[in-house]
C-alpha cells in the first residue's frame, strides 16, 4: 500500500491514491494531446487500483483484459468515472478528451449509422464539462443496445429476402425466353380461367334469369 503507481504513464507523478492517479492522468493528457496513448489503464495501474479499493476495478477486471476493444474501453471509462464520482473530484477536461478519443469501438458497436452520428454529437457537447460520468451515461444504455440489435436483425432478414429476389431475377435474365414463355403461360391460364368463369355466369343468367344465385 505504500508504493505509488508504477504505470509508466504516471510513475513520475508518484500517485499514491486513486484520486492522485486521476490527477496524474489529467496532467499526462494535457502533455500528450493530441497524440494520446491507446491504453490508459495498464497492468501496473490495475494492480495499483485493486490494492487501494477492489470495488473500483473488480466488476470490470474481465472486460479490462478483453480482446474486444469496445469492452476494454468501456471498462476503462467505468473505472475512471467511478473514481471521479465517488471522490467528488473536480472536472477533468483533458482526461475526458483523452477517453473520448478512443471511444470509436464503443460507438461502432451500434449498427445504426444515424445513431452513431447522434452519439458522437452528444459526446462532443458533453466532453468539455470534464465529467466522465456524463460520457458513460451516453454510452451505457441497455435499452438502446437491445433496440439496435432488434433493428439490425430485421434489416438482415430484409436483406436476405432482397438477395433471394435478386438471384431469381438474375436467373430470369440469363434465360429470358424461357421465363417470358413461362410467365406468358401463367398469365394466359389465369386470363382463360377468368373468362371461363364469366362465360359460365353469363350462360346461367341467360337461361335461368336473375333468380340464379351467384
Amino acid at each position: 500500500p505504500s508504493i505509488h503507481c508504477l504505470s509508466p504513464l504516471v510513475e513520475e507523478y508518484y500517485a499514491s491514491s486513486p484520486q492522485e492517479y486521476l490527477k496524474a492522468l489529467e496532467s499526462v493528457a494535457k502533455v500528450k494531446a493530441p497524440n494520446y496513448p491507446s491504453t490508459i489503464i495498464d497492468q501496473h495501474a490495475a494492480c495499483f487500483l485493486i490494492s487501494r479499493d477492489t470495488r473500483l476495478i473488480e466488476p470490470h477486471a474481465y472486460d479490462l483484459t478483453s480482446s474486444q476493444d469496445f469492452r476494454h474501453v468501456i471498462a476503462t471509462l467505468n473505472i475512471l468515472a467511478g473514481i471521479q464520482k465517488f471522490n467528488n473530484m473536480e472536472p477533468l477536461p483533458n482526461l475526458t478528451e483523452w477517453i473520448c478519443s478512443i471511444l470509436d469501438p464503443v460507438i461502432e458497436r451500434y449498427h445504426d449509422t444515424e445513431y452513431q452520428k447522434k452519439l458522437r454529437k452528444d459526446i462532443e457537447s458533453k466532453k468539455e464539462d470534464g465529467d466522465l460520468s456524463k460520457i458513460l451515461i451516453l454510452l451505457e444504455s441497455p435499452e438502446k443496445v437491445k433496440k439496435d440489435q432488434v433493428t439490425y436483425r430485421r434489416a438482415l432478414a430484409k436483406y436476405r429476402e432482397l438477395e433471394t429476389e435478386k438471384q431469381v431475377l438474375i436467373k430470369k435474365m440469363q434465360k429470358p425466353k424461357y421465363f417470358s414463355e413461362r410467365t406468358g403461360q401463367e398469365w394466359a391460364a389465369t386470363i382463360s380461367g377468368v373468362i371461363s368463369v364469366l362465360i359460365i355466369i353469363g350462360f346461367l343468367l341467360v337461361h335461368y334469369g336473375t333468380d340464379v344465385p351467384l
